[in-house]
């Protein structure tokens, strides 16, 4: 199983600023991280992620097998009014340079 973040887990949309759920967004990205990707004080279970960015624990890739890499993308960002989806910075960095150095045949994003 190779879990990506969607909306569904970190509150369901909308997230308008004025409720529980928007100013809970950041827990909901720590709590999904722990389960399915850091785990409990361990490292992170994927070394090809989004280092150093704020998506280092909710995208990563790996290679199902040598000819087909997964990468995961966290596209929800929030704002001072809501959540908005994007893939920006140094998570669209890393996915270029992952896609630009990879030999797979066949690339799931």
């Amino acid at each position: 199983m190779y879990p990506a973040v969607g909306d569904h887990e970190i509150g369901d949309n909308p997230w308008p600023s004025n409720q529980p759920k928007w100013q809970m967004f950041d827990t909901f990205k720590s709590a999904w991280a722990r389960n399915f990707v850091t785990g409990w004080g361990r490292r992170n279970k994927y070394d090809e992620r989004p280092v150093d960015s704020a998506f280092e624990n909710t995208a990563y890739a790996t290679y199902l097998t040598p000819d087909v890499l997964l990468a995961t993308m966290d596209v929800f960002r929030r704002t001072a009014t809501g959540v908005v989806p994007s893939v920006h910075g140094a998570q669209l960095t890393w996915l270029r340079r992952l896609l630009t150095g990879t030999t797979a045949q066949t690339v799931i994003v």
